[in-house]
């Protein structure tokens, strides 16, 4: 059974422990694995080379696609300390309106960030102000650090603390996108239920899986 995930598309450490405990139920199922981005993975399941895809979706599936929900992740501003937004402890999403933005490349995942760019200009009533399409590592010490734009990123993949003259805010309302394993929604292998079922015993739990009040699921 051919998986992808990794890399830009979630969290290397769950994946693992999902993958390796299902090789440890299933020991007979030849598991191979690829790392790419959300975008790279889901074409691989798209062009039938991956059977299931670790990434980072919307809550609007694509076409064709099926996915279980592995936990909610909030997508946050990465900003120069004395950039004006920094002085609000949370950013009212209206507040981006003209301002200047760093969003990851579309090739990363199309759908997702289509979705995300919908999401902050019905809020914001106007285009996004985007300045640069750069990974977001990149982006935060170019333009973040420089102070010519805001950041966007996502929060459990940054570290833990900005680097200096760094800082992170979160948004009102908080934007959320879903981690998931993604799989055809034609295919009803059993090899992908059981991994399915694994998604749930491994990585589920209850609070992952509800919004925050002031989030919303985009």
């Amino acid at each position: 059974m051919p998986a992808a995930g990794g890399g830009s598309a979630g969290d290397d450490s769950l994946a693992g422990s999902i993958i390796a405990e299902y090789r440890r139920r299933f020991p007979a199922v030849d598991v191979q694995t690829s790392s790419g981005s959300s975008g790279i993975n889901l074409q691989r399941l798209r062009e039938h080379k991956a059977d299931a895809a670790f990434a980072l979706m919307p809550a609007a599936r694509p076409a064709g696609i099926a996915a279980r929900t592995i936990r909610h992740e909030e997508i946050i501003l990465a900003l120069r300390s004395d950039h004006h937004l920094a002085k609000a402890d949370v950013v009212p999403v209206p507040a981006l309106r003209g301002e200047g933005l760093g969003m990851p490349p579309a090739a990363v995942n199309p759908d997702l960030l289509v979705a995300l760019t919908k999401w902050l200009e019905l809020r914001t009533g106007d285009r996004l102000n985007v300045v640069s399409e750069d990974p977001s590592d990149l982006a935060i010490e170019t333009l973040a650090r420089s102070g010519r734009a805001a950041v966007l990123v996502v929060r459990r993949y940054t570290t833990a603390a900005p680097a200096d003259g760094l800082t992170y805010r979160a948004m009102s309302p908080a934007p959320f996108v879903d981690l998931v394993v993604a799989h055809r929604d034609d295919d009803a292998l059993p090899t992908l239920a059981n991994l399915v079922r694994v998604v749930g015993d491994v990585a589920e739990s209850e609070d992952d899986l509800i919004v925050p009040p002031g989030g919303e699921l985009i």
